[in-house]
């Protein structure tokens, strides 16, 4: 009996020395625990390596084809139009000095006659003229040794001489105005065009002065292009001649597309009162691809077109190109450092292309561009960068 409770008293107090071991253990890991410092993770945040390029800059734009040549084709002499060119019609192509139509020549041909007439009877005056004048000079020379000059002037023919070659000058005159009309009867193209519009017919009798088509030329083509202020710093415009930055004309149609080179010729020297934008010209040659055998003949730049066009600017050395967002109040970025903590840098924007910006300032290659927003960010405060899937 007296085992028993002992051996009872021997484990009772196993327990207590065993609970009072478990009580100051947990006691002393607590007080650890309260000891070692919390352990902040920092903002998880999304970045992207920055790099500088060379940056040739492009500004998009639009604009309106029109012809860089437009005239109203005039005769400039009348009559019956008694031949005239089989492809003469609106959208006919043609080339510099090809015959368009003939206008009757007879007339021309009989005036011509005349004219010719009158100068052979001139040029016999102007001979006899001279002949006299010779003929009374040795005359007066015999009979007044002294060198004494006649009163009147008559006398030795001066003023019939003068007379004289009036007259043949203005024969000869007649003569190349006759040739002239007699070759203005065919009417040729001044350079290379397109007839838009014309209005004659075999037959028909034409004025002098009478519009009888309308030509625009398909040398070049121009498009008026209006663009910001901002934008105009990075073109170069010509003000005296020459070629400005380049321009690209793209134009797409059913599954093709092409694309012209073209250049700033000039500024319209003017602002647009409607969007206040400075107007440039775009020049293109070869609007219709005549110049090229493989050019698609349904792909020309038609006079009217709304196309888009791409000019190609100054360009940007040393400089980012970063998304919008990432840009913070406009003038600062925010960089993940090695030692996983925010650094806010000052840049400069250099140009603002909607979607993204280029900027210069205190960042270089290498570095890590912050791209997600953090409320409340500081300088130096710490961070996670995001990897992989990880949210």
């Amino acid at each position: 009996m007296k085992q028993k409770n002992m051996k009872r008293i021997l484990l009772s107090i196993l327990v207590l020395v065993a609970g009072a071991a478990g009580m100051k253990l947990m006691i002393n890991a607590k007080k650890e625990q309260t000891k070692r410092p919390a352990q902040h993770q920092g903002a998880l945040v999304e970045t992207v390596d920055l790099f500088s390029v060379e940056q040739q800059i492009e500004i998009k734009a639009n604009g309106t084809v029109q012809a860089r040549k437009m005239v109203e084709l005039v005769p400039q002499v009348g009559g019956q139009v008694i031949d005239i060119a089989e492809t003469f019609l609106a959208g006919a192509f043609f080339m510099e000095d090809d015959l368009l139509f003939k206008i009757d020549p007879t007339d021309y041909e009989l005036a011509l006659e005349r004219a010719r007439a009158r100068e052979v009877s001139a040029r016999f005056e102007m001979a006899k003229m001279e002949g006299q004048a010779r003929v009374a000079q040795q005359e007066w020379s015999r009979m007044h040794p002294d060198g004494e000059q006649p009163e009147n002037p008559l006398v030795l023919y001066g003023p019939q001489l003068e007379s004289a070659k009036s007259a043949l000058a203005s024969a000869v005159a007649e003569v190349k105005q006759a040739e002239l009309n007699l070759e203005r009867t065919q009417v040729r193209v001044p350079f290379n065009c397109i007839v838009k519009s014309e209005r004659v017919e075999r037959g028909q009798l034409v004025l002098a002065g009478q519009s009888v088509a309308s030509l625009r030329g398909t040398d070049r083509a121009e498009l008026i292009i209006p663009v910001t202020y901002s934008d105009l710093s990075w073109l170069k415009v010509p003000r005296r001649g020459g070629s400005g930055s380049k321009a690209l004309v793209k134009l797409g149609f059913n599954g093709h597309t092409r694309v012209w080179e073209g250049f700033i010729e000039r500024s319209l020297g003017e602002v647009d009162p409607q969007g206040r934008m400075i107007r440039l010209v775009v020049t293109v040659p070869d609007p219709y691809g005549l110049e090229q055998q493989d050019a698609p003949a349904e792909l020309f730049l038609a006079e009217g077109l709304f196309v888009d066009v791409t000019l190609i600017g100054k360009s940007i050395e040393n400089a980012f190109e970063i998304p919008t967002a990432a840009l913070r109040e406009g003038e600062f970025v925010w960089i993940f450092d090695p030692a996983m903590k925010l650094n806010i840098r000052r840049v400069e924007l250099i140009r603002n292309q909607g979607e993204s910006v280029w900027v210069k300032g205190d960042i270089r290659s290498g570095e890590k561009l912050i791209l997600t927003y953090v409320p409340g960010a500081v300088d130096g405060m710490p961070l996670r960068e995001k990897q992989g899937g990880e949210q």
